[in-house]
């Protein structure tokens, strides 16, 4: 994750806070799980739209996925992930 340990703690505490980690380890909890799968979905969605609409690299693509997935609507995510073509 290039960051360091106290900030990485800092991390774990707030996902806990949250009720996204379990209290005495690292393992996610269902809401925990749930909130990754979203956030997963809204990931590709940005994805598809940054590479298949738009054009860009993979790796410009994913570099702006993670910038755009926390802030896609669920809306737009379905819209995106209707458009792209079906897997082969």
């Amino acid at each position: 994750m290039q960051v360091s340990a106290p900030t990485a703690l800092e991390m774990v505490r707030r996902l806990r806070h949250l009720g996204l980690v379990e209290k005495d380890g690292l393992a996610l909890t269902h809401e925990g799980v749930s909130a990754a799968l979203v956030l997963a979905s809204h990931r590709r969605a940005a994805h598809t739209l940054a590479h298949d609409l738009l054009g860009m690299d993979d790796q410009g693509a994913d570099a702006e996925a993670a910038r755009l997935a926390p802030s896609i609507s669920a809306g737009l995510t379905r819209r995106l992930m209707a458009s792209r073509p079906p897997r082969s």
